[in-house]
């Protein structure tokens, strides 16, 4: 069973990502399985009224889901026994793709954020402070964009969370990777961007980062690995950390982030039928050293392969 947010007065919609083992099931009996406590009377009634809705577009009863799904639960009041907050829906631990005894390294689905706050209740990091009780230290060592899914590391010791942090300043060991998808055909001139960023806060408290001379100095690499009809499959390699960098970058370039939906373009994503912001942190690791000192990180290296969504938009759009 998919667990669902604990509900708090007013109750709000939800957002779950549907895993691995669901494909083909019916939304209606999806959501008599998960939302214990609500009649089915009302589960159909927020469906037939357009309430509940699959990748952005409106759900029959007998709509099938697949893996990879973004469903839209309206806001749903369950019998108090019933509410389950333990974060178990995000399978939290199944996300895990690599762990020894410094650090762990989560695939995180897209849509959810990498912690609480602006209006959230939880995070990954709350996910697995939930999930490992038992662990006295559990820290984010870098972060994601809510709708980015892929590799997020989480330091378990707060020594390692010093020592890696200072690799991420350095930026000579520690790679971060993408995949990203953009529209239109990126030019094989352009192997990178350092356009300066300038960061601002919205009074809605959103951050958005814009290209300004006075800004950040940053410097995002990249390379075409394919091309489609009018698309663009990108590696990027971000060598700074700035917000938003990679989608700034691109947009900035003219080719922006298939499904962005603050630096995109709505109407080509309309008309691709984008499900989420085409963009995967692929890969992440930390170079070995010839000769190490006794205190030197061990190298490292992991990969996360594109999830269910982009792999889908992949095999759509690019040979």
């Amino acid at each position: 069973m998919i667990q669902l947010i604990k509900q708090v007065d007013p109750p709000k919609a939800q957002i779950v990502t549907i895993p691995e083992g669901y494909s083909g099931q019916r939304i209606d009996n999806f959501l008599i399985t998960n939302l214990k406590g609500v009649p089915k009377t009302r589960i159909y009634r927020m469906i037939r009224k357009g309430e509940v809705r699959i990748n952005g577009g409106r759900a029959k009863p007998d709509s099938r889901i697949a893996d990879g799904d973004n469903i839209r639960i309206p806001p749903v009041r369950m019998a108090a026994s019933d509410a389950i907050g333990n974060f178990e829906f995000l399978e939290i631990e199944k996300s895990i793709i690599f762990e020894n005894e410094l650090m762990l390294i989560v695939d995180k689905p897209a849509g959810m954020a990498v912690h609480g706050g602006s209006g959230l209740s939880f995070g990954v990091i709350e996910a697995l402070r939930a999930a490992r009780p038992k662990l006295p230290f559990l820290e984010l060592v870098h972060r994601l964009d809510r709708p980015t899914s892929g590799c997020l590391m989480v330091a378990k010791k707060r020594s390692f969370l010093k020592k890696i942090q200072l690799e991420l300043h350095d930026k000579s060991r520690l790679h971060k990777y993408y995949d990203v998808f953009v529209h239109g055909n990126w030019s094989a001139n352009i192997k990178e961007v350092t356009a300066p960023l300038k960061k601002n806060t919205l009074k809605s408290g959103e951050r958005i980062s814009r290209v300004a001379a006075d800004g950040k100095g940053c410097k995002t690499k990249f390379s075409v690995l394919s091309q489609g009809d009018g698309i663009s499959w990108l590696r990027a390699q971000p060598v700074t950390g700035r917000t938003h960098q990679i989608r700034v970058h691109c947009a900035h370039k003219g080719y922006p982030v298939i499904g962005d939906s603050k630096y995109g373009d709505e109407l080509r994503d309309k008309a691709l039928q984008a499900p989420r912001m085409m963009l995967h942190a692929c890969s992440l690791g930390l170079a070995t050293i010839a000769k190490p000192k006794a205190d030197d990180l061990e190298g490292f290296w992991v990969e996360s392969k594109l999830d269910a969504q982009m792999d889908r938009f992949a095999k759509r759009f690019f040979s």
